[in-house]
């Protein structure tokens, strides 16, 4: 029997004070009246499911840092659209949809020209947000990031050649929505994460 025991079956109400006999047991202070009644049972089973969503809970928070890495590269690697926002002079919002590639470090880089809003906006403020959303999964990935424009770097053929074939292999188009675009040459930014965020929102797998 629980210590305290008086106490506590003396504050009961009374449909559910347990009947001679029945077992107590203590979990984390608080105390489950294990009766034949069926509010009892009710209450016991109640219990436990939450006892059990904290488990999983705390099994997620305790996950090491390279198992959310792991996650949240694998996650990004295999898709190759995300959303890009950016905020212009007058401090107004613009978003964009790009093709990118992901860095073993978390770097986003995609292409674009020099002369659109995008490009524009990064010239003048250099912080983004990126986010991509797979709807089967509910899963999100959010990355507030600083840009880096990339025009005359050597690195922009393989950027290039990585977004064609992100276009390539998600389109039966295969050309690049900014190749329709006349908004100046080709260029490229590189996104450096300050900040990166994931949510599940679906179930979790059992």
């Amino acid at each position: 029997v629980v210590s305290g025991w008086h106490h506590v079956h003396s504050t009961l109400p009374a449909y559910i004070k347990p009947r001679p006999g029945t077992r107590l047991i203590e979990l984390d202070q608080v105390v489950a009246v294990i009766s034949l009644t069926v509010k009892s049972r009710l209450s016991f089973i109640l219990l436990v499911i939450r006892r059990m969503s904290m488990s999983f809970l705390s099994k997620n928070v305790n996950a090491s840092d390279s198992e959310k890495n792991k996650r949240i590269y694998d996650f990004l690697s295999t898709h190759s659209i995300g959303v890009l926002s950016t905020v212009d002079p007058d401090g107004e919002p613009h978003s964009s949809v790009v093709y990118y590639a992901v860095s073993d470090n978390f770097e986003i880089t995609f292409t674009t020209k020099k002369k659109t809003k995008k490009s524009s906006n990064l010239s003048n403020n250099n912080h983004a947000m990126f986010i991509v959303y797979d709807a089967v999964s509910q899963i999100t990935v959010q990355i507030t990031a600083i840009a880096q424009d990339l025009t005359g770097s050597p690195e922009l053929p393989e950027i290039f050649r990585a977004t064609i074939e992100a276009s390539m292999n998600t389109s039966d188009a295969g050309i690049l929505p900014i190749s329709k675009l006349a908004a100046g040459d080709y260029t490229a930014f590189r996104l450096q994460p300050a900040q990166i965020r994931m949510a599940v929102f679906s179930r979790p797998d059992p």
